[in-house]
């Protein structure tokens, strides 16, 4: 981490490539050293070749969405989407690190509380040597411009002493002059935006509202030639026909065609429509092409149901371990409890099914910042970062590694939405109830059953994540996830940067599997917070919470009553 040769404090600082991915970002403010900078850029960072652009400027799309709805970005999305604008993803350079730069430069005297614009030096009190920065900002949640706090200097005397009566609240602070005693302002607000002429607002630097990065995952193809093979085995449609099925096929190029695919073969060989829709009827009759099942799907979802699907398509382009392939090559020590133990957990947890992938290729990165109230779109603003071209850019990494991907019993979680509410139509048929769940949300217009089976999801992710880090014996930290809702499902892989040791899922699915999921199960439900946490949520650092790089919803939509309240998924 490079500082400017200029300032006080030592020239060059270490931090962690993981710190950097997620903490040190261009125009936000860190903590160093005792003091407040802004990074300035991350220097001569390397350009991402291998992604699937596609991919990734759909999902940005979608998490620029609340922001896009409202107006607040800028016009970043409607860009992207119209190609006014490209995307790119630069990757850190370890050797050369970061620039940062004081921010604010603005300083007290220990000893009297005058203010100073550099940060040592002789004051008139005769204090000698190193001040303290001033760590409360300016910020415009209309235009995203950071500026330093007013200070009043008074007229007479020039000079300024800043004092904090007991509290670090930003409109009790007190300006007045340390001659004259005469009050020149009282805290930081009143500043206008030079940008836009908003008025600012004044926060710690380290405030949720100053910044918050908004990350993007997506399962990455690792090669062209992984593009290409996912594009003619038939791309999304055919992704989602697999998943549909309940991925009885290997891989998506090996379940039966679906009707688009077929029918476009047929017209590109000249066949009249009326003869290919003819011989489409039949072939579906023998079972030789699958239905259709996107068109039973609401259109307001099919899109975000084939993404998913595409996702977990990628993921497993490379093979996936099943239960049943453990139980082929088991030896006979651990066959009874793959074939015995581990159904039973997975029933029990209303689990369908836990496979184990040993290359899952994820990009991870930040595609911009808000300022505002971080969960709040229509107050804050979306500020994407762009380069020097004006160009959009991702700020992450590509990586390939292990992961686990865990999908819930369709039949349970229908169960469940009918014990909290929701009218339903039970089956036992696990695809029956699966393509039911997801034609009941993309009928759903007030987005409230989304949001329910997110939540259901979201936290067996995080549930599962903490048990999983027990097993494996690391900090949660270094184990992330990635949500397929929709499909009741999520992948739960080791952090690039983290400290986890690779094979350490393995380790856990072919041997601590059962004792993992009965963790989950029957480990200790409640909150030593409660009953603060029950009722504000029940969701906490110190029950459901995960940090920043393993979470990709912010900790939102999480809940211990969706597993554990009376009508709890895991309710016994």
């Amino acid at each position: 981490m490079k500082k400017p040769a200029h300032t006080e404090a030592d020239p060059e600082v270490r931090r962690s490539a993981s710190q950097i991915m997620f903490g040190h970002l261009p125009e936000q403010t860190v903590d160093i050293n005792r003091g407040v900078w802004r990074v300035d850029r991350w220097r001569d960072t390397r350009r991402e070749r291998g992604v699937d652009f596609g991919a990734l400027k759909r999902e940005v799309i979608v998490q620029a969405k609340p922001w896009s709805d409202r107006h607040r970005d800028g016009g970043f999305a409607s860009m992207l989407a119209n190609g006014k604008r490209v995307l790119e993803v630069q990757s850190l350079a370890r050797d050369r690190g970061i620039v940062v730069e004081p921010f604010p430069k603005l300083w007290l005297c220990p000893k009297c509380k005058k203010v100073h614009r550099s940060a040592a030096g002789h004051c008139s009190c005769n204090a000698e040597g190193m001040r303290n920065q001033i760590h409360f900002v300016c910020y415009c949640r209309e235009c995203g411009s950071l500026e330093e706090p007013p200070v009043s200097r008074c007229p007479t005397h020039n000079e300024t002493r800043i004092s904090f009566p007991g509290t670090m609240s930003a409109d009790r602070i007190i300006q007045d002059c340390p001659t004259c005693k005469r009050e020149l302002r009282k805290g930081f607000a009143g500043k206008r935006c030079p940008v836009c002429a908003s008025t600012m607002e004044a926060q710690v630097h380290r405030a949720a509202s100053v910044y918050t990065p908004r990350s993007v995952v997506v399962v990455n193809p690792p090669s062209e030639a992984s593009r290409e093979r996912i594009a003619n085995a038939g791309g999304p449609p055919r992704a989602l026909q697999w998943v549909l099925e309940g991925m009885q096929a290997s891989w998506i190029d090996k379940c039966a065609p679906g009707p688009d695919a077929m029918r476009q073969t047929l017209l590109g060989q000249g066949l009249k429509p009326e003869l290919v829709e003819s011989i489409i009827a039949q072939a579906i009759e023998a079972k030789q092409v699958s239905p259709d099942a996107s068109s039973l799907i609401p259109p307001s979802i099919v899109g975000q149901a084939e993404q998913e699907a595409h996702h977990i398509a990628v993921a497993t382009a490379s093979g996936r371990k099943t239960q049943k392939q453990l139980v082929a090559t088991a030896p006979a020590g651990l066959k009874p409890i793959y074939e015995q133990q581990y159904p039973a957990a997975f029933t029990s947890a209303g689990i369908d099914t836990v496979e184990y992938l040993d290359r899952f290729p994820v990009l991870t990165g930040q595609f911009g910042y808000t300022r505002g109230p971080s969960n709040d779109p229509a107050k804050s603003i979306l500020v994407p970062f762009r380069n020097r071209s004006g160009d959009f850019v991702v700020y992450g990494e590509v990586a390939e590694t292990e992961a686990l991907f865990i999908r819930l019993d369709a039949v349970q979680v229908l169960g469940w939405l009918e014990r909290n509410g929701v009218k339903v139509e039970l089956t036992k048929d696990r695809d029956e109830a699966h393509m039911q769940i997801i034609q009941l949300i993309g009928n759903d217009l007030s987005g409230h059953l989304q949001e329910l089976v997110t939540t259901l999801i979201h936290s067996m992710a995080h549930r599962f994540i903490r048990a999983a880090a027990v097993h494996t014996g690391v900090e949660g930290t270094s184990l992330a996830e990635f949500l397929v809702p929709l499909h009741l499902g999520f992948f739960i892989y080791a952090a690039a940067r983290g400290d986890f040791v690779m094979g350490g899922l393995q380790a856990v699915f072919e041997g601590e599997l059962h004792s993992l999921v009965e963790d989950l199960m029957g480990g200790e439900s409640r909150c030593a917070l409660d009953p603060g946490c029950a009722s504000s949520g029940a969701a906490c650092m110190a029950c459901l919470h995960l940090g920043e790089p393993s979470c990709r919803l912010f900790n939102r939509m999480l809940s211990r009553t969706a597993l554990f309240g009376p009508l709890g998924y895991l309710h016994a």
